[in-house]
């Protein structure tokens, strides 16, 4: 064993030996004869077989620190169009993927001597080939892409090149090149080339559509540039799609056009509706290709194209009826040690998911559930479990799934999780989000208290998420659905002082353009545990919520104050004017809303009743009595609206006393005498006939 390592060491340095003598031959002779030309072009050409036959010597010469050496004939002869070109073609082979030989040659002026050899033989279609190409591979760098193309004006330049060479296979291909490596990672040059260059792209892959080179740098560049919405919309115009499309069909078996396909369209589906149901139209072509592929990156980026365009409701039945649905669920186990596919596969699969109970099903059926809920226990990679956390939450939402993800272990994988990443806001957020799915189902709500309620409040009071606003309202969320009709949970969360922790967030979060969602679930939280709140508590809370107008809200601040007025002990009688000028005014304001109509009704029947003070009723018969008459028409089949409407008119036209015709128009009796002599009312309504007699005879 040692003597082969031996052995094998002696050949790779013999082989070291043979690359570097012709190489310090060659420096020798550029050093030697700087004013020869002809032998200085001998060396470029030399030096440029060598490049193109053996990879390591671009290696070497970096190590070499040799750079300025092979730039001193181009920029010694500027006028000289053979060592212009070979040079050219140098720059190009020693900076092609050579972070450092790209930073050397910029430094030592290459990028200046290259435009200066461009423009001063622009009719050499060799010298403009090889020059675009040396720009396109010398902008892999941030520094140099702002070099090129904002000190020289490189962009203007190419497009200069493809309207003078619009038949040159090579040019067009290299400058295809140059504005790919142009906008690559660069959000202004990806702007400024919304226009000419993206128009050039899609024009050149529909002159050359069997040239490979061109569909992968074309390709490519519409990767870049598709990265910025106007390229987008400018691409999606010029009829881009079908192009990539159409390349991709052509050229299924060429992994690097079928990858960079998949990649532009899926930042062409991005946030696009449009595009997204124009590229689900082929979704049996991305299928076929999936299935066929061995190669790693096309399944990572078939996902995430796939991924993009399930988001949209329309695109969903045309991926539904293909076989992807299967094909990634067993992608789960197929790659399980290839994170960025899992990745990706399980964001196709929750988006796809998300708000479609019968996909839910159909994953949970081919047992996703469970291959995510393992997958998420052992992967101990984080971006995985924060996409398994996702697809987690949005399968939990059918009730079928809820059960499978609990008797699975999930509640607890999802508190072990919290623990892991105490103060990592992604994974909080999903788990808590999952956690309040789970808690829907009542069987989970003691599970998760019992296991999780130290967790939960740990976050609630975890200093790092107090302003943050996404992670309050879900745990917000979470404790709603926990203290919903659970008498248990609401003790214990009251005796952690939820209260405090609510009153804070609604004093905190009052914008009502930013802050309703926390308003709401704050409202929520205090209607489930309104049996708890002492009287100022619950005045302060609805002078709280008095301050949004959402319909929501007035809806969960009418329950409070029913809950109040008739469940609580009698208030004082400037509370009671307060209640009952708010609810006549939430009655008015939102007469098409059932919840908040029946609250109102109700408090209003309680205030108009024969042993509570007189001007209550004055009060409501001045203001209310047509809203009342309308609620009681409008949610007829309501039977609490109706009857708290016309046993408040009737109780306002009785107890005052005033005649009938007073409150009401000739036209409300008659309507009300026709919807009394309903058989259905007055089987439901029995016993209102005798007060309903009094509205029709009056006093």
């Amino acid at each position: 064993m040692t003597t082969l390592t031996e052995n094998n060491n002696i050949i790779t340095t013999r082989q070291e030996i043979k690359l570097t003598l012709p190489i310090a031959q060659l420096f020798e002779v550029l050093e030697n004869f700087p004013d020869i030309p002809q032998i200085l072009i001998n060396s470029l050409t030399s030096f440029n077989y060598l490049l193109s036959s053996n990879l390591k010597i671009k290696n070497k010469i970096s190590e070499l620190d040799k750079i300025s050496d092979l730039l001193k004939p181009m920029l010694q002869y500027k006028n000289n169009q053979k060592i212009q070109l070979l040079s050219c073609e140098l720059v190009s082979k020693l900076s092609n993927d050579h972070t450092k030989n790209i930073q050397s040659i910029a430094q030592e002026g290459g990028i200046e001597a290259v435009f200066e050899a461009l423009k001063k033989y622009p009719t050499d279609t060799q010298i403009q080939a090889e020059g675009c190409l040396a720009l396109a591979h010398l902008a892999y760098t941030p520094e140099n892409q702002t070099k090129i193309t904002t000190t020289y004006h490189g962009i203007d330049y190419i497009i200069s090149v493809l309207q003078r060479f619009t038949n040159n296979e090579t040019i067009q291909n290299n400058c295809c090149l140059a504005f790919a490596n142009f906008s690559f990672q660069n959000s202004e040059n990806q702007e400024i080339m919304s226009g000419e260059p993206v128009n050039q792209v899609i024009s050149i892959m529909k002159q050359y559509p069997e040239s490979k080179n061109i569909h992968l740098n074309g390709t490519t560049a519409l990767v870049n540039l598709s990265i910025s919405t106007s390229n987008q919309n400018r691409i999606t115009f010029l009829k881009g799609i079908p192009l990539i499309i159409s390349s991709l069909t052509k050229f299924q078996t060429e992994a690097l056009i079928v990858q960079k396909s998949f990649v532009a369209l899926a930042n062409l589906a991005y946030n696009n509706t449009r595009n997204q149901q124009e590229i689900s139209q082929h979704v049996s072509l991305i299928e076929n290709i999936m299935k066929n592929s061995s190669d790693l990156i096309i399944q990572e980026k078939a996902f995430l194209l796939l991924s993009n365009i399930a988001v949209n409701k329309n695109s969903k039945s045309q991926i539904v009826n293909s076989n992807l649905i299967e094909f990634a669920v067993n992608a789960i186990d197929t790659f399980r040690s290839e994170n960025n596919i899992l990745n990706y596969c399980l964001l196709f699969l929750a988006n796809l998911a998300y708000n479609e109970n019968q996909i839910q099903q159909k994953i949970a059926s081919l047992s996703g559930l469970t291959k995510v809920l393992d997958l998420m226990s052992t992967c101990n990679n984080y971006d995985l479990e924060c996409m398994s956390c996702l697809f987690l939450v949005n399968l939990s939402v059918h009730p079928f799934n809820k059960k499978i993800i609990a008797d699975s272990n999930g509640i607890e994988q999802f508190l072990a999780l919290m623990q892991k990443h105490p103060n990592d806001p992604q994974i909080q957020n999903k788990c808590i989000l999952a956690l309040a799915n789970l808690s829907v189902a009542k069987e989970n709500q003691t599970k998760i208290r019992e296991l999780g309620v130290d967790i939960i409040f740990t976050l609630k009071d975890n200093i790092a998420f107090q302003s943050n606003l996404a992670i309050q309202t879900k745990l917000l969320i979470l404790l709603v659905n926990l203290s919903y009709q659970n008498e248990e949970n609401k003790k214990i969360f009251i005796s952690r002082n939820v209260l405090g922790w609510i009153r804070d967030l609604m004093d905190r979060y009052t914008q009502p353009e930013t802050d309703l969602r926390i308003q709401i679930n704050c409202c929520k939280m205090i209607s489930n545990v309104a049996n708890y709140l002492d009287v100022p508590t619950i005045i302060s809370v609805l002078s709280t919520m008095k301050k949004f107008s959402d319909p929501l809200i007035q809806d969960i601040s009418s329950f409070i104050l029913e809950f109040y007025v008739l469940k609580k002990t009698n208030p004082n009688e400037t509370i009671c004017l307060d209640i009952l000028k708010s609810t006549l005014n939430t009655l008015q304001e939102y007469p098409n809303y059932e919840g908040i109509q029946e609250k109102s009704c109700s408090i209003l029947e309680y205030f108009s009743k024969e042993n509570q003070n007189p001007d209550y009723r004055i009060l409501i018969r001045n203001q209310a009595i047509t809203s009342l008459f309308n609620s009681a028409i409008r949610f007829s089949t309501n039977p609490i609206i109706f009857r708290s409407s016309f046993l408040t008119i009737v109780y306002c036209a009785k107890f005052i006393p005033v005649t009938i015709d007073s409150l009401l128009t000739e036209k409300q009796i008659n309507t009300a005498k026709e919807i009394f002599s309903d058989s259905k009312i007055i089987q439901e309504h029995q016993d209102l006939l005798s007060l309903a007699q009094f509205l029709f005879d009056g006093q």
